[in-house]
């Protein structure tokens, strides 16, 4: 119990520390929302430092404040109307991209396995694969039914469309992946050293009717690329 005490009141002072630190930077005080989820809201479990070390972290959300413009006279009704919904499309976009990015990551470690070797030889392909969970998508939209995002339109209309894998130095292609399930690539390293392979999730958003389609880097993983069998150099 005492521990716990502990804790709570280093979660408080932490929390406080990042209300100044905005207050300081000419931010005023009834604009900051701060709190700790250290306890709830975790990317490993653990005691290791190593786990710690995953969870010691600052999230900031920045919400972007509509900015609205005078509409030009002599137009109709209806021109306002379409004026009107592009820009908020245009705003609401932006914001919508930044939160569903931040609500994924936080569900990834649940919904997908991401594999790959920690060592690779240059020249010589190896197997990189990705497990998809099909109900990452009704656990997304889940998160973002929160009452937190309720004011934004549009939220909802999101879809994964599929995963990349990226890395500079490789040569990448894919042998496996259709929306949700298994996923997997032939990856061929190109150089020596180490290196990082990205998993992208595609992701569109659909407010107003006006799509758009992110790339949202989910995880990035080291890989220590070695000479070949017959690359010695």
């Amino acid at each position: 119990m005492g521990n716990d005490n502990y804790n709570k009141t280093l979660s408080e002072k932490r929390v406080k520390a990042v209300v100044d630190y905005f207050e300081k930077k000419g931010i005023q005080k009834k604009k900051i929302s701060a709190k700790s989820l250290g306890s709830t809201t975790q990317f490993s479990k653990g005691e290791s430092e190593k786990s710690l070390k995953m969870n010691r972290r600052v999230e900031i959300t920045l919400l972007v404040a509509e900015k609205t413009k005078s509409l030009p006279t002599g137009n109709t009704e209806k021109e306002n109307i379409i004026i009107k919904k592009k820009e908020n499309g245009f705003v609401n976009t932006v914001e919508i991209r930044n939160i569903v990015s931040h609500e994924l990551k936080k569900i990834a470690a649940k919904n997908i396995e991401y594999i790959t070797p920690g060592e690779m030889k240059k020249g010589e392909p190896g197997l990189i694969e990705a497990v998809v969970s099909e109900s990452i998508l009704k656990n997304l939209i889940k998160r973002l039914n929160n009452s937190t995002y309720k004011r934004i339109s549009g939220l909802s209309d999101i879809d994964i469309k599929g995963f990349i894998l990226s890395g500079d130095g490789f040569l990448i292609k894919k042998l496996q992946g259709e929306k949700f399930g298994k996923w997997a690539w032939e990856v061929t390293p190109n150089e020596k050293g180490i290196s990082s392979l990205t998993l992208i999730a595609i992701i569109q958003i659909d407010p107003n009717e006006d799509k758009q389609t992110y790339n949202i880097p989910l995880y990035l993983k080291g890989v220590d690329v070695k000479s070949g069998f017959f690359n010695i150099f």
